[in-house]
């Protein structure tokens, strides 16, 4: 699958989530208010739809983190940002550092000193809502 297609199904799925807490908490809210006066068997019945909810849930968050790896390791090998229609997956590359602050200057002078520099194998990717 393209990036495209992947950020816009991580969209999609990041909605589904949401609307599925928020029905979720609806019913937990539901079922606290009508449980004073509930029958043992209504009970059972709002406590099984709720582990339905979770259990949704818990398979979907698995889902998510499944897809959004896959979108950080195409992100990481194009070394690009890539689009979707609701997110996108932001690329930074690796950070340079260098073993004290005076190295940098110090290194136009003696071309040597590079070889104390240091540079992050990887990039780092974030992701953002789309403008």
């Amino acid at each position: 699958m393209n990036a495209t297609v992947l950020l816009d199904k991580f969209g999609v799925m990041e909605s589904e989530f949401t609307t599925a807490q928020v029905q979720r908490n609806n019913l937990i809210a539901d079922a606290l208010v009508k449980l004073a006066n509930a029958a043992p068997e209504e009970f059972a019945a709002w406590n099984d739809a709720i582990q339905q909810r979770d259990d949704a849930a818990r398979q979907h968050e698995s889902d998510v983190a499944e897809l959004k790896a896959q979108i950080t390791e195409l992100t990481l090998v194009e070394q690009s940002t890539l689009r979707g229609q609701y997110y996108m997956a932001v690329y930074s590359k690796p950070r340079v550092t260098w073993d004290t602050k005076g190295l940098d200057g110090f290194a136009v002078a003696y071309p040597e000193i590079l070889a104390f520099r240091k540079e992050g194998e990887k990039g780092s990717v974030s992701f953002r809502h789309v403008k």
